[in-house]
Formats: structure tokens, C-alpha cells, sequence
């Protein structure tokens, strides 16, 4: 049995952060809108981009997700294990920590804020994206029949900002999972070889995918330049800056 606690300690105030940084991360990092048909992608095929990289990443969102689902449920019950029964206590840490000890160990750290902070400026500029494209937001590069230019919101700062929020998005995970504060780093350790080998394989997954969406953007500016002419030509004139104000 777990019971209410009767004063809110640092850990517990934290899950509230990591919940809607959960929440929102698995929402801006899910495809907004099912794939597009062949010829509205035949554009982009004409300047090199293709579809392999794009089925690969709508299979292994499912995994991401499932990663940050399951580090939000493993560390919320860590820390209520502290307000349960000593039965129960001990059920939940010999399932989730290496030792009792360890969950201490769970705390809202600086870098562990940070990231939470990260992922959730990251999510709200993805999902101000898929607001102001509405149904022509696709993961695959595609100019949709009757597609509009996207000129506001987010757009009027940068020409793609959906690239900058999911960069933010995955260096705010790697904190959040990662680093010291959380669960894994707290209660998972990093004695075994496959903890490395899992956290390897995770950030070169967040390093690895915003590399490839950036290295796009060239690519959706040209077509997008074809597609659109002048209105484009205006449009680019007004936002220089296809990634960071001011730098690039």
C-alpha cells in the first residue's frame, strides 16, 4: 500500500516536471499526420532525399517512446516506494534499484532540471510547428496538393524550426535519462557493460537524427523554392536564418 505523503521532499516535486516533460516529448516526437502519397514526395526524390531513413525513424519512434514511458513510470515508482508499506518498499527496489541505498540518489539536479527545461521548450516549438502546418506537417519531405507556405508563428523566426525543437527535445532526454538525478543513473548504475551499451546506443540515436534532419534543410529550401517561386524568394528574403537567429 502507498500512502499520501505528508510533506512534498524534492524528489516527489519533481515528477510533476517529468511527466509533462514525458508527455510532451512523446507528442512532438510522434508524426502528426500519416505519410504522404508517392508523387507529393516525387519532388524531393529529384534532389537526393529518400524514404529509407524516414521508415526507419516512424518504426523506431515507438521504442523512443516506449524509452521515455518507461523511465517516467520506473522513477515515479522509486520515489512513492518512500511513502509505501516496508513490504512493498522492498518489492518496488529489488525490482528498479541495484541496492535500497540508491534511490536516494534521485534528486532534482541541476543537469537533470536543465533537461526537463530542454525537453519542454524543444516540444512546445515542435508542436507550435505542427500547428502552423497543420495537415501539410509530414516527416517525410513532401509539398502536399494545396500546400501552403508556413510564414508564421515559429516560421517567421526561422525557416525550420521543427529541426531546432527536436534537437532540443533529444539533449534535454539524454539529461533527464541519464544524467545524475535520474533513475537510471541512480538506481540502474553504471556498473554493467550493457548500461553503457544501452546510453551509447541512445545518444547516438539523439545525435544522429538531428545531424540528418539538419542536413535536409538545403534540400526542403530548394524545393520548397521551386514550389513556391517568388513567394518563397520574399519569404526567405524576410527570415534569413534557417536554424538560429542571427548565426545560421
Amino acid at each position: 500500500m502507498i500512502w499520501l505523503p505528508t510533506s512534498l521532499d524534492p524528489p516527489l516535486l519533481k515528477l510533476p516536471l517529468l511527466w509533462s516533460a514525458t508527455w510532451l516529448a512523446v507528442r512532438a516526437q510522434s508524426p502528426p499526420t500519416p505519410p504522404p502519397r508517392k508523387d507529393e514526395m516525387q519532388k524531393f526524390e529529384s534532389v537526393g532525399d529518400t524514404m529509407v531513413p524516414q521508415k526507419i525513424m516512424r518504426g523506431s519512434v515507438l521504442i523512443q517512446n516506449s524509452i521515455y514511458w518507461t523511465n517516467a513510470v520506473c522513477e515515479t515508482a522509486v520515489v512513492l516506494s518512500a511513502y509505501a508499506s516496508p513490504s512493498t518498499r522492498t518489492t518496488l527496489l529489488s525490482l528498479l534499484a541495484r541496492e535500497p541505498s540508491a534511490a536516494a540518489h534521485i534528486q532534482p539536479t541541476a543537469a537533470w532540471l536543465a533537461g526537463a527545461a530542454l525537453m519542454h521548450a524543444g516540444a512546445l516549438v515542435r508542436l507550435a510547428c505542427y500547428r502552423a502546418l497543420g495537415a501539410d506537417f509530414t516527416w517525410e519531405l513532401a509539398v502536399r496538393r494545396g500546400h501552403v507556405l508556413a510564414t508564421r508563428g515559429p516560421y517567421a523566426v526561422v525557416r525550420h524550426p521543427s529541426y531546432v525543437g527536436a534537437a532540443l527535445i533529444y539533449a534535454g532526454a539524454l539529461a533527464v535519462l541519464f544524467g545524475p538525478g535520474g533513475w537510471f543513473g541512480a538506481c540502474v548504475g553504471w556498473g554493467s557493460v550493457w548500461s553503457w551499451v544501452f546510453a551509447g546506443g541512445c545518444a547516438a540515436w539523439a545525435v544522429g537524427v538531428p545531424v540528418m534532419l539538419m542536413r535536409r534543410v538545403g534540400r526542403e529550401d530548394e524545393v520548397l523554392r521551386q514550389a513556391f517561386g517568388e513567394e518563397w524568394e520574399a519569404y526567405a528574403r524576410r527570415v534569413p536564418y534557417r536554424l538560429v537567429p542571427y548565426i545560421f
